[in-house]
């Protein structure tokens, strides 16, 4: 019963310190004439390259690391009823290295490396459900993205140029599709006159800071080329305007 009692004074405590700040966030809160925002976000990605294959070639060269991936999103806002529904366009960067082995002498590195790079282009459709953070002051946004992309793919040398084996050379693209499912953390809510400031001053309606987590299914309309599917999450900021 005590920790009952405790969490029920916990629970009156924030919903106090929240109310206290429902007038002051509401006025710094959500426009209905913003038409887009801009999201820059980073991650891991570990790309699926082994998955059906009698050998293990990128777990062994790169020794099962993920790549490292960031990426960039402009939303443009097509409807704002009970929540935000946009279209979006994505581009991203991911990279992975290592040092090439010489032959039959596993511990002696020969002075070069080589790197696989993964550049997706995507399209989505978005859905944020800011309705309550519109009309209740509850400063969390889920979000739901769903769309199609094409992944360019290049393996490079110690000098970046493009790898060359027999003839056949070390790139290609793939399209797929990827689907996301995220959770906003509106910071504006916490701290309304630097976000009427931020307005002011370069047009950010809102801002907000967040983690999502997306599948990532490549080669479902064309055959060849590494498949870079992935399950990957990201984490980054959001600016709307």
């Amino acid at each position: 019963m005590r920790g009952i009692a405790k969490f029920v004074t916990a629970a009156v405590c924030v919903g106090a310190v929240m109310a206290s700040t429902v007038d002051e966030a509401s006025a710094f809160g959500y426009d209905d004439d913003t038409q887009g925002l801009f999201e820059v976000k980073i991650g891991p990605y570990m790309p699926m390259i082994d998955e059906g294959l009698d050998s293990d070639p990128y777990d062994t060269f790169f020794e099962g690391r993920a790549m490292l991936y960031g990426e960039v999103e402009y939303d443009y806002h097509l409807w704002r009823q009970f929540g935000t529904l946009s279209i979006a366009l994505h581009a991203g960067y991911g990279r992975v290295s290592a040092e090439m082995m010489a032959p039959e002498v596993d511990d002696v590195d020969i002075d070069d490396e080589s790197a696989l790079r993964n550049i997706p282009i995507k399209s989505s459709l978005v859905y944020r459900y800011d309705y309550s953070a519109h009309n209740h002051n509850i400063p969390l946004v889920p979000v739901a993205k769903a769309g199609l992309n094409y992944n360019f793919w290049r393996v490079t040398d110690a000098d970046g140029e493009t790898v060359d084996i027999d003839g056949q050379r070390g790139s290609g693209g793939k399209a797929g599709w990827h689907a996301t499912l995220g959770l906003h953390l509106h910071l504006d809510f916490f701290d309304p006159r630097s976000s009427a400031a931020m307005e002011m001053g370069w047009g950010v309606s809102n801002s907000f800071l967040f983690a999502e987590y997306t599948w990532t299914r490549i080669g479902g309309f064309g055959d060849g080329g590494l498949d870079l599917s992935a399950n990957h999450w990201a984490a980054g900021l959001t600016f709307e305007f």
